[in-house]
This record gives structure tokens, C-alpha cells and sequence, in this order.
């Protein structure tokens, strides 16, 4: 394991300025001398201290001539007040984009680090910061708008045990990326110095670069194309089209299908630079099937000219993401989309029970469900469907399997019919199709017939399907089936819940739990772990209220 300095840990917040001051003073230490008309300065030595991050000076080696008090006191009352002058303080280096600059620390001098700065353009949507030709395990920070005080107070890092480090800040990263300076530290995080041919440095050298990533028109695009496009990890995860519209009547459309991905609209008029955070329309949501209207009753309003949109998928880089984009000038859905394709429903159980168990996204996040009818009533866990405010989700959005090995497919939209709080559990009906088209005259949902919770015993089989987070690398994770046991009950004020030993996690909630002839027992709410194991907890279908069951049951 890493020995780091204390200064790198969080245990404790240590500011840079008491350690310039403790080392001012071990330098002025030898200076005091105790016999007063020996004016000679006693020399010490003693093991250099490494200083806190940010001091960027060390202090003079030179004492200060003592004041003459018998002239001050001569001068009286009132004497003139000479004015005290202090020096500017020193910026660090300031970097510029596409220029490698050499640097190096000096541990002699006992400064473990080194400080940069540079500024961040409007127009840049990523900065790629890389140091290399390390001749010691260096690390990053930095930190937006101040100097860096402490490492566990920064933006971001980078402190593998690699000498050399990369470090990205993206607009869309989980660490932000924002427009003005930022404060860069090169720091050596280790005890002792490294170490070349059985020599320990007195200094390590290294190489420092920063590039700021504009992003470039992808495609010009008119009424009615459709482009294909994919998100690439080096790329940022984004693509910029420019849309013109000269000659277009009152409005314009765009809309994104064909994708696996949970992606994000950004449109702005006229501005080749687009900067999500100051984009006049956005579509931000989770769902991969995003769409943008702008018209006369936009605000601002529809405009003859250029508009640019980035296409982002702001969740996963780990692997490309491909989707389609369709622009018109009709503010309603193209004809293409509207179609709903029948969801698959073989006879195999476990194939009913795939097609049966839907993912649910609500205005807060994603789960999944359980359809418990032919016309579309689904069960889910309530705090799926629950917004901020802790109301039913004005927009609920459900996905079926259509293919096994990619994420659902968002065909319909939901409204929550009947909820309870007190069990976390949701009756949401299936109303419309993703765009708010009507549903096809008879068109059949599958579903699950209830099993018998009741019959419940210790060590009986199950299996549970869902969405969980975990079942993908990507922003949208494909259909997941685990296994186990029923391995106990919980008996509570609201009910007796189930015990699993079968996998779920966050996605899980709302989802399906089966036997083995594709009855549906209960749906998974929740799981506790004390980091050395994990149990999941059902909710059995005898908990349903009976109010809700009438609902199902004469919905048949």
C-alpha cells in the first residue's frame, strides 16, 4: 500500500499558510541568539519539511535589520507614518492549450509539488490534461476558480500509482467543466524520494500538457434527413450537427431512435460554440428516445436560420453509442415512429416472463415492472414513479424487450392509477404510446396470472427479472434474469415480506419474481447489505391491496 503525506489525506484540514509559517520559522530560528552584544548568527541544520500545497515561494534566508527604537522614540507622536508596501503575490505559470512545458520538483527544497494554472474557453468541451515523463509516482488535482488548499478540497484527480497521469474534465463528467481558470498542482504524494540506481532524487522532472477539445460540425442537415450517427468515448460521448432552416414555415423537429443509450438534446440558434449549460432548448431525461420541438409557441420562438444540436449521452463512455436523427419541420412525430410492434410472448415461461416484465422510467429514475394485464396494468414499487415532490410522476415512460441482448425498447407512456406509500407499491396503467398516439385497436399486452404467496417455503426455487444498474456498462442495461431461494420472512407493521438470496440490485425495484411455471409471486422493493453479505426483499402478490386486485381483475 501508498504511503501518502499527510497533507493528501482527509484526515484533517490542514491549510497551506501554517505550513509556510512553520517553515519560516525554522529558518528564522538560528537568528535569536541569547547574548545580546554577540551579534554573530549561530548556524543550524535540520531535515528539510515538505510544505502544504499552494505555497509557491519560500521565504528569505536573510534576517531583518532590527528596528532602531532610540529614533523612533526621538521622532515622538508625531512623526510621519512610513507606508508599509507589501510585494504582488507570484501567480503560478499559466499553461496554454497545445504547449508541453517541463517541469520539476525539488524535494531538497521541501515543496513536494508544483503549481499551474489555465483558463478555460467557452467553446472548449473538454480538457485532456496529461503529464508524462515522470521520473516519480506524480498525481493531479485541480481545482475551478482558487488556488488549491487542501487534496481533499479539489475538483478533480488523478492519483493511480502510475508516474504518468491523465486527467479529463468534460462538460457532461461527473466532475463538471466550466468556463474561467482553474489551479493545476503536480504533486509527489510519497514518504520517502524515488529512487534511480540505488540513489534516492533530490528531484523529479516531468512533461505538462493541456488541450482544450472544441467540438466541429459532424454533418449539415435539411427537412426530412436522417443521419446516423455514434458516440465515442474519445470523442466525449458527443456529436454537433448544424440544422438550417431557411425557407421552413413555423417550426422544427428532432428526434432520436434507434439507440441503446440514455441520450441528451442540446439546440441553440446560431451558435457554432454551443454550451450545454447556456443552450436556448434542451431535452434531458432518461430516456434514449429524446425529441425537441421548436415553434411559434417556443420561447425563444422559431426562427428562420442555423441551428446547431448536440447529440450527448452524458451517463457511460465506456464503448459507442449509435443512434439515428430525424429533423423535420412538422412539430408532429414522423409517421415512422409512431408504430407500435407487438411485444414478443412465446410460450416458454421464462420467455412469457421476459416479455411480461417491462422497465419503468419515472421523472426521478428507473426501475422496472411487472404487467399484471391484457390492456396494460403493471406493478411497480412507488418510489419508481414518484417525483421530487414525492407526487406521481406527471411523465411515465414504459420500455419492453423487443430483443433480449440490448436495452428495451420506450414504446408507451403510463399514468399512475393507485399508490401506497406505506407499502412502496405503484398500479400504473399503459395509456398511450411513447409520442401520445393512441394505442392499436386490441392490441394484447402479455402478462402474469398471480402464483400463490401463501404456499411460500424455505429453500423453494425462484427467479427474478428486472433492469438492475448493474447489468451493463452502457447508460441503458439490457433485460436480467438471477436465481435463487427463498431464504426467509420478514414479518413488519405493513405486512410479512419475503427473504432472497437471489441477486438485485437498483433497477431491480418493481420488477418480476416467478416460480417455475411463470406465476408471478411478488416484485423485489429492497435489499440490505452489511458489506459482507446481501439479502433481497419481496413483496408478495398477497400484499396487494384488494381494491387494486378488483382493478386487475375486471380489467380481463
Amino acid at each position: 500500500m501508498n504511503t501518502r503525506f499527510p497533507h493528501a489525506t482527509t484526515n484533517g484540514f490542514v491549510i497551506k499558510l501554517s505550513f509556510l509559517l512553520f517553515a519560516f520559522c525554522l529558518i528564522l530560528q538560528p537568528l535569536v541568539s541569547q547574548e545580546q552584544d554577540n551579534n554573530q548568527i549561530r548556524e543550524e541544520t535540520s531535515p528539510p519539511v515538505f510544505m502544504e500545497p499552494g505555497t509557491h515561494t519560500l521565504p528569505s534566508d536573510e534576517a531583518a535589520e532590527p528596528a532602531d527604537t532610540d529614533q523612533a522614540e526621538d521622532e515622538g507622536p508625531d512623526a510621519q507614518e512610513q507606508p508599509e508596501f507589501e510585494p504582488a503575490p507570484v501567480l503560478p505559470p499559466l499553461l496554454e492549450s497545445g504547449r508541453r512545458v517541463e517541469g520539476r520538483i525539488d524535494l531538497s527544497s521541501g515543496v513536494n509539488f508544483a503549481t499551474y494554472r489555465f483558463n478555460v474557453p467557452p467553446e472548449a468541451m473538454r480538457v485532456v490534461i496529461t503529464l508524462d515523463n515522470a521520473r516519480g509516482d506524480l498525481d493531479l488535482f485541480v481545482r475551478h476558480g482558487a488556488d488549491i488548499l487542501d487534496y481533499s478540497m479539489v475538483d478533480a484527480k488523478a492519483i493511480s500509482d502510475d508516474y504518468n497521469e491523465t486527467l479529463v474534465l468534460s462538460r457532461f463528467g461527473e466532475e463538471g467543466l466550466y468556463d474561467g481558470e482553474y489551479y493545476l498542482d503536480v504533486a509527489y504524494q510519497r514518504e520517502r524520494p524515488p529512487r534511480r540506481n540505488g540513489r534516492y532524487l533530490n528531484e523529479i522532472g516531468f512533461s505538462l500538457s493541456v488541450n482544450y477539445e472544441r467540438l466541429a460540425v459532424t454533418e449539415r442537415i435539411s427537412s426530412g434527413d436522417e443521419v446516423s450517427g455514434i458516440l465515442k468515448p474519445d470523442e466525449g460521448m458527443m456529436k454537433l450537427y448544424a440544422v438550417r432552416t431557411e425557407g421552413w414555415d413555423s417550426a422544427l423537429r428532432i428526434d432520436i431512435s434507434d439507440t441503446s443509450g440514455d441520450i441528451d438534446l442540446f439546440i441553440s440558434y446560431n451558435n457554432p460554440g454551443i454550451n450545454p449549460e447556456n443552450a436556448e432548448y434542451r431535452s434531458e431525461s432518461l430516456l434514449g428516445r429524446e425529441s425537441i420541438v421548436i415553434d411559434r409557441n417556443s420561447s425563444p420562438s422559431f426562427r428562420t436560420g442555423t441551428y446547431h444540436v448536440l447529440v450527448v449521452d452524458q451517463v457511460a463512455d465506456s464503448f459507442p453509442v449509435a443512434f439515428t436523427m430525424k429533423s423535420s419541420r412538422d412539430a408532429e412525430a414522423p409517421e415512422d415512429l409512431l408504430a407500435l410492434p407487438p411485444i414478443p410472448d412465446p410460450d416458454d415461461p421464462v420467455e412469457h416472463a421476459v416479455g411480461s416484465t417491462v422497465e419503468v422510467i419515472g421523472s426521478q429514475g428507473r426501475g422496472s415492472g411487472s404487467l399484471v394485464s391484457s390492456d396494460g396494468y403493471l406493478l411497480t414499487n412507488w418510489h419508481v414513479v414518484r417525483d421530487a415532490e414525492n407526487q406521481p410522476s406527471r411523465d411515465v415512460y414504459i420500455a419492453a424487450t423487443l430483443n433480449q441482448h440490448i436495452p428495451p425498447q420506450e414504446l408507451f407512456r403510463g399514468e399512475v392509477v393507485r399508490y401506497d406509500e406505506a407499502l412502496d407499491l405503484a398500479l400504473v396503467k399503459i395509456s398511450s404510446g411513447r409520442y401520445g398516439q393512441p394505442l392499436p385497436r386490441n392490441y394484447i399486452f402479455p402478462f402474469f396470472n398471480l402464483g400463490d404467496a401463501n404456499r411460500l417455503r424455505l429453500g423453494q426455487p425462484v427467479s427474478i427479472l428486472g433492469y438492475p444498474s448493474n447489468g451493463g456498462a452502457g447508460s441503458r442495461v439490457s433485460i436480467t434474469l438471477t436465481r435463487g431461494i427463498i431464504s426467509g420472512f420478514e414479518k413488519t407493521p405493513t405486512g410479512t415480506y419475503v427473504k432472497t438470496d437471489a441477486e438485485v440490485s437498483f433497477g431491480n425495484s418493481g420488477g418480476s419474481v416467478f416460480n417455475a411455471f411463470g406465476e408471478l409471486l411478488g416484485i423485489p422493493t429492497s435489499f440490505y447489505s452489511d458489506g459482507e453479505g446481501k439479502l433481497a426483499f419481496i413483496l408478495p402478490v398477497t400484499m396487494i391491496p384488494p381494491s387494486w386486485l378488483k382493478i386487475i381483475d375486471g380489467s380481463h
